[in-house]
């Protein structure tokens, strides 16, 4: 049944894609390249038990200022970790966000790339920490023969306010003035260097020149976008599917002319340059983009599997500012995956998914190839007799799985659960996939799935922000004052940050050639 969406007032709450003004979610501007290790004052050691929400002090323990003192952050004898300071009640080694993606397939055919997954953290300092592959040089060490199961500090850069992880780049905004830096892989310029670094030189941290006042930055796959100042979305990197919201061979894309779509590397664009078209939350797939504002939503890129609106098919060279013939209707937090995306109204509010729905992601007991309506997604458990929940903070969207945010801080997920990125037993029903390994017959769940704890009992709670790839799901998990990243699914090379086979990993069937594990864990190495 067609459903029509009526544009509604946004609310911005802390979430993980959200810009505009500023704020914790997926970046924020920095300062010149600096320090190679933590950017704030020394605190005295461990972190210490301590009391929510204290402001003040106790003159009489020496505990006056909670605010500002790394030994009494946010409440008297809450101690900040060595080389870290207190700043309005909250130590900087707290992580504030979490990104992920990947490259390669999930399921390989014969001589293809396997998945291989990095992450990162970002840290009230704004330091950076990520773990996983580092094929590319996503973890901005000088190896990429090597793989990490602890977080490694990213040095060369100063404070950053936003991170996001694309195929195989790493980007981010300076803390100082809005510049974005990147590192890893450039072979499509993706990056945003002239002329693109060769596969075999991985690029260290480095500015892209010219640009500055950005406020927020996603990156998918071989293109990375962001919004400037005034909100312009403004892309660079391939362009084989109009994935840099202009048509392919155009405004100065190399080569000049038409190009085959998924041949990055011969159709891409080095320079960002702001389009037309202006967003307060932006999100990428592998097939373009979408953008929203409190006005509506358009997209961007090739229809496929509908994740671009517009229908299914044809590829578009312009935004579009209505899905299937409907009104776009305004969202926060909006969330990318493969061929999928989503967003929430208004949250706390409903979330809305479209694209592709084969494995069951939109948690609505279908398994439908694609969608260029958005669909309501029943994502409460229980589900309540299909009827969608209303307190949905955030989405998360991975190759062929959706999880959601509540506001009570719990997580439900639905879609592909092979490699245990659901984070959560009950996965018995069995889907095809459509791309980019299409017909691989995988577990699946059409229904949403609480995520359990870490103890693999009871469910995960005090969540306060989520991030998905691949098969694979992090999120940020408050604890008293302090709070860590805890992941779960895929872990072929420390993407979950513990080393392969160990904390109770599963090997995958036979010939699958990967490790899971469907228990949440905490990554290890973040200071």
């Amino acid at each position: 049944m067609r459903q029509r969406l009526h544009n509604t007032r946004i609310f911005a709450i802390f979430s993980a894609l959200f810009v505009a003004g500023g704020g914790y979610l997926v970046a924020c501007v920095g300062d010149d390249p600096a320090i190679p290790g933590p950017t704030t004052e020394a605190g005295t050691g461990d972190s210490a038990a301590g009391t929510d929400g204290a402001s003040g002090g106790d003159g009489a323990s020496g505990c006056s200022d909670t605010t500002a003192d790394a030994k009494n952050c946010g409440a008297c004898g809450h101690v900040c970790a060595t080389g870290f300071s207190c700043a309005s009640s909250v130590c900087g080694n707290t992580p504030v966000q979490v990104a992920t993606w990947n490259s390669g397939l999930l399921y390989p055919p014969p001589g293809a790339t396997p998945l291989k997954q990095t992450a990162c953290a970002l840290l009230a300092s704004g330091d950076v920490y990520c773990w996983g592959w580092n094929q590319f040089g996503q973890l901005a060490v000088s190896s990429t023969t090597t793989t990490s199961a602890t977080a490694v500090h990213v040095a060369g850069i100063g404070p950053m306010d936003q991170i996001a992880v694309g195929g195989g780049q790493v980007c981010g905004l300076l803390r100082a003035d809005g510049s974005v830096w990147c590192w890893g892989l450039d072979i499509g310029g993706e990056t945003g260097q002239i002329p693109p670094n060769p596969l075999t030189t991985p690029l260290p941290p480095t500015k892209i020149a010219g640009v500055a006042g950005y406020k927020a930055i996603v990156a998918h796959g071989y293109f990375t976008c962001a919004l400037d100042g005034s909100n312009r979305i403004t892309c660079w990197g391939a362009n084989d599917r109009q994935d840099l919201d202009h048509l392919q061979g155009s405004d100065g894309d190399q080569p000049s002319g038409t190009c085959a779509p998924g041949t990055p590397t011969t159709c891409y664009n080095s320079i960002p340059a702001a389009s037309g078209t202006t967003a307060t939350s932006i999100a990428l797939t592998d097939f373009g983009g979408c953008g929203s504002s409190a006005s509506g939503m358009s997209c961007w890129g090739d229809t496929a599997f509908g994740s671009a609106g517009g229908g299914t098919g044809g590829a578009l060279n312009v935004p579009v500012d209505s899905i299937d013939g409907g009104p776009a209707p305004a969202m926060f937090g909006l969330s990318g995956g493969t061929e999928t995306m989503c967003g929430v109204l208004a949250p706390p509010g409903e979330a809305f998914c479209w694209g592709d729905n084969v494995e069951g992601q939109f948690a609505n007991g279908l398994k439908t190839p694609a969608s260029a309506m958005p669909i309501a997604t029943p994502f409460g458990v229980p589900n309540d007799g299909g009827v969608p929940p209303s307190d949905i903070l955030q989405v998360a969207v991975g190759d062929d799985h959706v999880c959601a945010l509540h506001s009570g801080g719990t997580v439900t997920c639905a879609g592909r659960n092979d490699e245990g990125e659901l984070g959560a037993p009950g996965a018995i029903e069995t889907c095809t996939t459509a791309y980019p390994n299409a017909g691989h017959t995988s577990i699946c769940s059409t229904q949403a799935l609480q995520v359990q704890a870490t103890s693999g009992t009871g469910m995960l709670t005090n969540v306060t922000a989520i991030a998905a790839a691949g098969g694979m799901t992090c999120a940020i998990v408050k604890d008293g004052l302090d709070a860590e990243v805890d992941c779960w699914g895929s872990n072929t090379g420390g993407d979950l940050g513990h080393a392969t086979g160990t904390s109770g990993d599963h090997t995958c069937d036979a010939g699958q050639g990967c490790t899971f594990n469907q228990v949440p864990s905490k990554a290890a190495g973040l200071p």
